[in-house]
């Protein structure tokens, strides 16, 4: 087997042992006004872990935050516990307090496996946030890659930090699906009357 060969083998063996699990917040339809609506964030890969950081923020962390200024939907609350990848294998988890509070646009919990390690493959966190006094059409990124502390989420094994690519999402309000019923109903009643009277108008000539 000659040198060329070996060493594709190698950097083949050192591209795949340096694969990062990734995250995709995703882009999430909320409805305006209304409180406790739950986004769930999900990571996958398979990478054995034994501690998550997870930072997360609306906009720019808000106008509590050093050096926010963007209002956005409070998060109301955090779970990185029920139903995800630490629900059976977790310390208690540590609420973290960056900025001395209160920062409702910007939450960050910290907890690792109480023995061995979890797959990284599944849900990660559950975000329920309110969206009373905001409207329909207004957009906010959801980030957790980085934010307004100078930190973004990570997860890590024995041997430290682990390779995590993530992509930030957004939250995007839009109208009830009671108003979507509405408009259909009003088109289908209206279309035909408006072709009726189109009809009559051109016999009418």
């Amino acid at each position: 087997m000659n040198r060329a060969v070996i060493g594709g083998m190698l950097l083949l063996l050192m591209g795949l042992s340096a694969q990062a699990a990734t995250i995709d917040v995703g882009d999430h339809d909320l409805l305006a006004g209304r409180v406790s609506q739950k986004v769930e964030i999900y990571v996958s890969g398979g990478e054995a872990v034994q501690a998550l950081n997870f930072r997360i923020q609306v906009a720019d962390g808000g106008p509590e935050v050093p050096g926010g200024s963007v209002d956005g939907p409070a998060i109301t609350a955090l779970d990185i516990i029920t139903g995800t990848i630490f629900e059976n294998n977790h310390n208690p988890v540590v609420v973290e307090d960056e900025f001395g509070g209160p920062y409702p646009q910007w939450e960050g919990r910290t907890v690792t496996t109480s023995s061995d390690t979890v797959s990284a493959n599944g849900l990660l966190a559950t975000v329920t946030l309110d969206t009373t006094g905001f409207s329909v059409g207004e957009s906010w990124e959801l980030a957790i890659s980085m934010t307004a502390n100078g930190t973004g989420t990570n997860i890590s094994g024995a041997e430290g930090l682990i390779p995590l690519g993530i992509t930030d999402g957004t939250i995007n309000l839009v109208p009830e699906p009671a108003v979507f019923v509405q408009l259909l109903g009003l088109t289908v009643a209206v279309v035909p009357l408006w072709l009726r009277r189109r009809r009559s108008n051109t016999r009418a000539r």
